[in-house]
């Protein structure tokens, strides 16, 4: 009991309401979670305000008549347990196990990813819905491709010792929080800090640099850069010699970006390109931290990612203290023996988690081939000699599928589709139509509201669970550890962990499940390193720390992840698969650019954020959070403003060209330091409390004004998500 007997426990556990995973130590009373101590951001500290919620689903619930009229009635776990295990049997046995399909949630969420993956092995199916299909995919292809490892994705920085950090397309302080502090303290100590980004974010605002650039544009820029490091020898030219294929080509394939040419594409200023250019190279030891901004929501994003991939790859910083770093086993000479992917991808430290499981657990050959978009992105979700995302669904295939009738079965967990995907309206339709749909949630969303049967989901902070630190705990700056992270509370009625839905959903349908219980499911987790869940709980903290070493590449034996074995600046399975080999850069089809004659309806460019205070499309629940940022917002200069008749705080609408006629509000807000002709929205939005199906997400959230159709980018088929020619109005 605490000492002041005000609480009755006090439980230390890991924050996972977003991707920082903060260590928590959690005050209860009376079975309530009554304070949060140590929370990284405000989504940590208030989250008992969502455990506790009134609208917290808490039964399982069947759709009755017509679904998305918003009449339920309650069933037993049972009665729901059996109408799942019959409808998903029925779907798989008529028209083959390609039928089916499994949702996955942000990764964020490893319980429910790890309830997705499961379910898709004991389906039998190659189908998944992945939320993170317009998520960090491009920049995951491009350093895979490169050289064999994820490391501009933020877990993999050593933020403490660089010297140069570069923010590319993301904006930390608020979606980032213990990273902005970590990098923002490197600052204190000296560092230099370098944003770009079409907003004066807050990162922006505390950069030593800011770049302005046009909205998709980033790979001419990023061509620039590689153009001055080369042209002026600011690369290492040990590393590239030794290390790195393709080094002349890429020379002369960025001799014509110069800086003059990128400032008339970029909007950013020759000189500004050289400066920070300048800056990065001649400081050691650098790295680059990227995000949405360039990653996966542009139809060039791949290459983008090819390129700033490269820049860092010839800076020689590579798997470098102060760099962008390859994650290290307990076990260097292993490593070296093994090359990283027999244990990188396929486990995280040596514990088996989703990544192990989308390597290991593969479906016959000729049941992947049907796979949508498996043979038009084959590094996507092709082969698995190719493909790093072999288990992923190409999402507007995957669509026409569910149209056409090949796909009609869909079981969706924690994740919310109608509000963070392109186009709901269509999406709801496509939904509305399936034979059978399962939602399991914390709440009553606009997907739940078009499914068959809704589950109540445990929140993470009601089961207990295990993860992998990405913000760094103590002595595991690195996301260089496995922690245990133990239930606050009991979950409300009958919610249940999602894990156990799929154990016992799969039980009842005859699946080979190799846990009886989430006890054996930990166990079976942890297998490889020797430890059980229960050992792992007696740790400080809770958690087993890996060493952390540098420049692996030194080790004898060694060999890059790839085809050749070295670092490629000329991609092999690009050539092969008849890529370009070489970063480069290719203008919208639709830009100001290459369609002024739009450019003149649609005169504005359109991109969006995210408020600090929600992930993606959770935490709009929350009370407190929601008195933070009770609406959206829409960024514009003042100027523009002015002349569209707007004042601070006025509601205005924005229309796409992609979707003419179709148009959503938000609240403006006037930002100087944006540029006149581009204007960024908040997303994720949908109204709680509005008792409509849709929840608000027709008339306030942005994807209601995006098309989910082509054209797609090349490598892994997304559609475009930002930098869109729109228009503005007073509401």
């Amino acid at each position: 009991m605490d000492r002041n007997n005000k609480f009755t426990a006090t439980v230390e556990t890991v924050c996972q309401v977003c991707h920082e995973r903060c260590f928590l130590e959690c005050k209860v009373k009376d079975g309530q979670l009554a304070k949060v101590l140590h929370p990284g951001c405000e989504k940590g500290l208030y989250m008992a305000e969502t455990l506790h919620h009134p609208r917290r689903l808490k039964y399982p619930l069947k759709a009755t008549g017509e679904k998305g009229t918003g009449k339920w009635v309650r069933i037993s776990w049972d009665e729901a347990l059996d109408l799942m295990a019959g409808k998903f049997a029925d779907i798989r046995d008529r028209f083959g196990p390609e039928a089916n399909c499994v949702g996955i949630s942000s990764h964020h969420k490893e319980r429910t990813c790890d309830a997705s993956h499961s379910l898709a092995k004991f389906l039998n199916t190659p189908n998944i819905l992945d939320a993170n299909y317009q998520c960090s995919q491009c920049s995951c292809i491009s350093d895979f491709m490169t050289f064999g490892e994820w490391t501009t994705w933020e877990t993999r920085i050593d933020y403490e010792n660089s010297k140069c950090i570069v923010i590319w397309g993301a904006n930390v302080v608020d979606t980032r929080p213990v990273k902005a502090r970590r990098i923002f303290e490197a600052q204190k100590r000296g560092a230099k800090v370098i944003v770009i980004d079409p907003r004066f974010t807050e990162t922006a605002k505390r950069a030593d640099m800011w770049l302005r650039v046009r909205p998709q544009s980033d790979g001419a820029l990023a061509l620039a850069w590689l153009n001055v490091m080369i042209e002026e020898g600011l690369y290492d030219r040990e590393f590239v010699a030794q290390q790195c294929l393709g080094f002349e080509e890429l020379k002369q394939r960025v001799a014509e970006w110069t800086p003059e040419r990128a400032q008339q594409i970029t909007w950013v200023p020759k000189e500004q390109i050289i400066e920070a250019a300048r800056l990065y190279g001649r400081t050691r030891p650098s790295c680059i931290h990227t995000r949405l901004g360039v990653d996966g929501q542009s139809l060039n994003s791949t290459q983008t990612c090819r390129a700033i991939t490269c820049i860092f790859s010839i800076k020689g910083d590579l798997d470098s203290v102060g760099g962008n770093i390859l994650h290290t086993p307990g076990d260097i000479p292993t490593a070296a023996a093994l090359g990283p992917r027999e244990y990188l991808n396929g486990t995280l430290n040596g514990f088996r988690n989703i990544y192990w499981m989308m390597r290991n657990w593969r479906r016959s050959p000729d049941l992947e081939a049907k796979r949508p978009g498996y043979r038009d992105y084959p590094i996507y979700n092709g082969p698995q000699e190719i493909s790093w995302f072999d288990y992923n669904s190409h999402y507007p295939t995957l669509l026409e599928y569910m149209e056409e009738g090949k796909v009609r079965g869909l079981y969706v967990p924690g994740t919310n589709p109608m509000a963070h995907y392109a186009n709901p309206k269509r999406l709801w339709n496509i939904l509305k139509g399936l034979d059978f749909m399962v939602v399991a949630d914390l709440f009553m969303t606009p997907t739940c509201e078009v499914a068959d049967l809704v589950l109540p989901a445990a929140h993470a902070a009601e089961i207990d669970s295990l993860n992998h630190t990405l913000s760094g705990a103590p002595g595991a700056p690195y996301g260089n550890s496995i922690v245990a992270c133990p239930k606050v509370v009991d979950p409300p009625g009958e919610a249940w962990d999602d894990m156990r839905i799929v154990i016992e959903l799969g039980k009842r349908m005859g699946a080979d499940v190799p846990w009886e219980n989430i006890e054996e499911f930990h166990d079976w987790m942890l297998e490889p390193v020797g430890t059980t869940y229960q050992e792992l709980m007696a740790q400080p903290q809770h958690q087993m720390i890996f060493p952390m070493d540098f420049k692996k590449y030194e080790l004898p034996g060694w060999k890059w992840n790839t085809p050749t074995g070295k670092v490629e600046l000329y991609s092999y399975w690009f050539k092969k698969l008849n890529y370009d080999p070489l970063p480069n850069y290719r203008e919208d089809p639709v830009s100001p650019l290459s369609r002024p004659d739009i450019w003149k309806e649609y005169p504005l460019i359109m991109v969006h954020h995210r408020l600090r205070f929600y992930q993606n499309s959770e935490r709009f629940d929350c009370p407190s959070l929601r008195k933070l940022a009770s609406e959206p917002e829409i960024e514009v200069h003042p100027q523009t403003a002015q002349g569209l008749g707007i004042k601070e705080g006025d509601w205005m609408w924005l229309e796409s060209y992609q979707m003419k006629g179709e148009r959503v509000k938000g609240k403006a807000r006037l930002v100087p330091e944006m540029h006149p002709h581009v204007v960024s929205i908040s997303q994720g939005w949908w109204y709680p409390e509005i008792t409509s199906p849709d929840h608000g997400i027709y008339e306030y959230n942005v994807n209601t004004i995006i098309s989910d159709g082509p054209p797609f980018e090349e490598f892994n088929g997304h559609h475009q998500m930002r930098g869109i020619m729109c228009k503005g109005g007073k509401v």
